[in-house]
C-alpha cells in the first residue's frame, strides 16, 4: 500500500472558506498545506449553482474578503458569474492554486490519537496524513428532493435548481417550480420571461424586503479603484445595515420589525392587486423567524399573466402533471 501524503495542514474545499484559509496561511508564512477539491476548479457553491438569475443576497461590498476588495463589482448584489471570477482571481493572486489537488473527494477522515495526526482518504484511494484538518465544506449545492408520490412516473424533465442542466430549453414550455425560498425567488423572475406558463407551488410565504439593486456606474468603479478607502467605508456601511437594522429585526425589536413588515407589505401592494393573493403571500409568523429574503423582482413576476401561485399541498405527480 502506498504511503500517505504527508502535510502539516489539510484543507477540504475551495469555496470562500477554504481559499481564505489557504491565503491566510500563506500570509503568515506557512506553506506546508494541501487543499483538496472534489471538482476540477475552485468556487464551491458559486461554481455549482448556475440557475437563471443566480446572485448573492448579501451586498457585494460585504460579500467579499475584507483584505481583498473588488472595486469593480458590476452590481450592488453580484451575479454568480462575477463572484466565481472573483474567487478564481483571488486563488491566483494569493498564490493558493498551486496547493490545490483537484478531483479529490474525501471519503474518510479519522483522528489517530496515538500519532496525533489525521488519517484522510479520498474516493480514488489516495491517503493523506495531516497534523491539522480544516473542513470548509458547503451544502448549498447538495440537492434534497422530497419523495413525492408518483415522481418516478412523471415523463417531463425534472431537476433540482442546484443541478441546473446546461442545455435545458424552457422557452414556451409549461413549467412548475416547487418552493419559493432564496434561490427560487431569483430564478422565477428570469424563467417567467420566456415560458408559456409558470406555476409556483408555495408551502409557506416569506418576508421579502426590496434590496434596490442596480448596476454600478463606470465613474463609481473608477472612483473605488482610485480611492480604496471608499470601498472600506462602503463595506462598513453594509455591515452597519446588518448589525443595526437586520439583526434587531431578526431579534424581534419592535421598531425594526415594524419597519421590515412595512417594507415588505408596501412592495407587495405595488404589484399584487388581488387581496386574496396578498393574503397568501403574507407570512403568518414574525419577521425574522425564518430567513428574510431580498428581491424587488419576485412580486412583479407573480403579477405576470403567465404565472400562477398554488398554495395547497402537493398530493402526487402523474405522468404529465402535478
Amino acid at each position: 500500500m502506498d504511503k500517505p501524503v504527508q502535510t502539516n495542514i489539510l484543507i477540504v474545499g475551495t469555496g470562500f472558506g477554504g481559499l481564505c484559509m489557504g491565503a491566510k496561511l500563506k500570509q503568515s508564512g506557512k506553506d506546508d498545506f494541501i487543499i483538496l477539491e472534489k471538482a476540477a476548479d475552485v468556487g464551491g457553491t458559486w461554481r455549482e449553482n448556475r440557475y437563471p438569475g443566480a446572485e448573492c443576497d448579501i451586498a457585494s461590498a460585504l460579500y467579499s474578503y475584507s483584505f481583498y476588495p473588488n472595486p469593480t463589482w458590476d452590481f450592488k448584489w453580484a451575479r454568480q458569474k462575477q463572484i466565481l471570477e472573483y474567487l478564481n482571481r483571488f486563488a491566483d493572486d494569493m498564490n493558493v492554486r498551486k496547493h490545490i489537488e483537484f478531483g479529490q473527494c474525501v471519503s474518510y477522515a479519522k483522528f489517530n490519537a496515538g500519532a496525533g495526526r489525521w488519517d484522510v482518504q479520498t474516493e480514488d484511494g489516495t491517503r493523506y496524513s495531516a497534523r491539522f484538518l480544516v473542513t470548509a465544506l458547503g451544502q448549498l449545492h447538495h440537492a434534497k428532493i422530497p419523495d413525492f408520490e408518483g415522481r418516478d412516473v412523471f415523463k417531463g424533465a425534472q431537476f433540482h435548481i442546484a443541478e441546473w442542466p446546461e442545455r435545458i430549453d424552457l422557452d414556451r414550455k409549461n413549467v412548475a417550480i416547487i418552493g419559493n425560498a432564496a434561490s427560487a425567488i431569483q430564478a422565477i423572475p428570469e424563467i417567467a420571461k420566456s415560458v408559456k406558463n409558470l406555476t409556483i407551488y408555495q408551502r409557506s410565504a416569506n418576508w421579502i424586503v426590496p434590496k434596490r439593486d442596480r448596476p454600478y456606474t463606470r465613474f463609481e468603479k473608477r472612483l473605488a479603484t482610485w480611492m480604496p478607502g471608499l470601498s472600506k467605508l462602503y463595506r462598513g456601511f453594509w455591515f452597519g445595515v446588518g448589525e443595526f437594522l437586520m439583526y434587531p429585526m431578526i431579534r424581534g425589536r419592535k421598531l425594526r420589525s415594524w419597519l421590515g413588515r412595512a417594507l415588505c407589505r408596501s412592495e407587495m401592494k405595488k404589484f399584487i392587486k388581488d387581496p386574496q393573493m396578498r393574503a397568501a403571500l403574507t407570512p403568518d409568523y414574525p419577521i425574522g423567524a425564518k430567513r428574510i429574503l431580498l428581491s424587488e423582482t419576485y412580486y412583479p413576476a407573480l403579477a405576470r399573466e403567465n404565472v400562477d401561485l398554488v398554495t395547497t399541498p402537493i398530493k402526487s405527480f402523474t405522468d404529465r402533471a402535478i
